[in-house]
C-alpha cells in the first residue's frame, strides 16, 4: 500500500519548490490518520502557487481532521506572511498550548511581538 507514502513525497515536492507536483501527488489515496497532514501541505502548496483561498480552506480542512503543533505553525507562518497579526497570535497560542516548550513557536511569538 504506498498510501503511506503519498503526505511524505508531496511534501518532498513542495520542499523541492514544486507546488503543483504536490498537489498532483495529493490527488492520490492517503493513508488513514494522514488527512489532517494532507491538507497541511495542500494549504501550504496552494499559498506558495499564491490561491490563498485555496490555502485557507486546506489550513480550515487541516484544523478540523486534527490539529497539531506543526499545522499551527505553518498557519502562523501564513498568517505572518500575509499580514494577518492577530490571527498568526492565535495560531502560534494553539500551538504553544499543544507543545509549551516548541521552539519554532516560541521564535514566531517573538516575530509576531516585533511586528
Amino acid at each position: 500500500d504506498d498510501s503511506a507514502a503519498t503526505v511524505p513525497l508531496a511534501e518532498a515536492r513542495l520542499l523541492a519548490g514544486d507546488a503543483e507536483g504536490a498537489l498532483a501527488m495529493l490527488r492520490r489515496p492517503v493513508a488513514a490518520g494522514d488527512a489532517g497532514d494532507a491538507a497541511r501541505v495542500a494549504a501550504l502548496a496552494h499559498w506558495r502557487a499564491g490561491r490563498l483561498a485555496s490555502a485557507d480552506l486546506a489550513f480550515t480542512r487541516a484544523i478540523a481532521a486534527g490539529p497539531s503543533a506543526r499545522l499551527w505553525i505553518d498557519l502562523a507562518r501564513y498568517r505572518l506572511a500575509e499580514q494577518d497579526l492577530v490571527g498568526a497570535d492565535n495560531a502560534v497560542a494553539e500551538a504553544l498550548a499543544l507543545a509549551p516548550r516548541h521552539l519554532e513557536a516560541g521564535t514566531l511569538k517573538a516575530r509576531i511581538v516585533q511586528a
